[in-house]
């Protein structure tokens, strides 16, 4: 089975956590705990689970990246 990782695209950090939620909605603000980078995700929730260095390597590598930022990150 295969998880969904989720990266900051600002620093590339794995370690992104639910900020707060917008009252009343499905709206989350996350943040990366590394570079403070924010964004919104509405509808979806994040899980914790420990990954060893391999499984991490093949998300990262793997990490959908808008063609417009892949020579930033």
């Amino acid at each position: 089975m295969k998880i969904a990782a989720l990266f900051c695209l600002k620093c590339g950090s794995e370690i992104v956590d639910i900020n707060n939620w917008k009252m009343g909605t499905t709206t989350a603000e996350v943040i990366c705990t590394r570079c403070g980078n924010k964004g919104l995700i509405q509808g979806l929730t994040v899980g914790r689970v420990v990954l060893n260095g391999r499984q991490l390597a093949e998300a990262s590598e793997d990490k959908a990246i808008p063609w417009w930022l892949r020579e930033s990150v």
